[in-house]
């Protein structure tokens, strides 16, 4: 839809919508334009229907914590898988030490040995950092049920009380 105004025969400007494919001769859209008004209220109407819908408004929120959860949950499984690669890596740091003391690497090869597995920690623990912190912030964002639902009535209720051109602003 395509936003627009015009004035009447009587000088009185209105608002109104119509289809983007509404112009010209070899217009595709036989859509006719709708009243801005009229729109806006059906859409106000159509919130507030929503809104006062607790059942529709529980499944919705369920719905958006949901995704956010299973997202969480898969992150901090693969967290988890880090954190056992980590221990694991610094298990071989200590077993290549206690290999060497026993006399069955010589020392020539530990310098290697150890860098190798000091670069493969320092991508590991960092790997690791980056999905805790992808944790925390979804975390944060997974939304508040009763923030969401005073929102929503809120705007309703604020929408309501506006004048016709800011409504008009509002809903582009």
């Amino acid at each position: 839809c395509k936003y627009g105004s015009g004035t009447g025969k009587t000088g009185k400007r209105y608002h109104y919508y119509k289809c983007t494919n509404s112009h010209g001769k070899n217009s595709k859209c036989t859509n006719p334009q709708v009243s801005g008004k009229h729109l806006e209220k059906m859409v106000i109407l159509a919130i507030q229907h929503l809104v006062s819908d607790e059942k529709f408004t529980q499944q919705v929120l369920d719905q958006a914590s949901q995704v956010d959860h299973k997202l969480v949950l898969t992150l901090k499984a693969r967290q988890s898988n880090l954190k056992r690669k980590i221990t694991i890596k610094e298990e071989g740091q200590q077993k290549a030490v206690m290999l060497f003391t026993e006399g069955h690497t010589s020392i020539e090869a530990m310098p290697k040995i150890l860098n190798s597995i000091e670069q493969e920690l320092v991508q590991l623990r960092s790997q690791e950092r980056a999905v805790g912190i992808q944790i925390l912030e979804l975390e944060k964002q997974s939304p508040d049920i009763d923030v969401l639902r005073k929102t929503f009535s809120a705007f309703t209720e604020f929408v309501e009380d506006l004048d016709p051109a800011t409504k008009r602003k509002l809903f582009h």
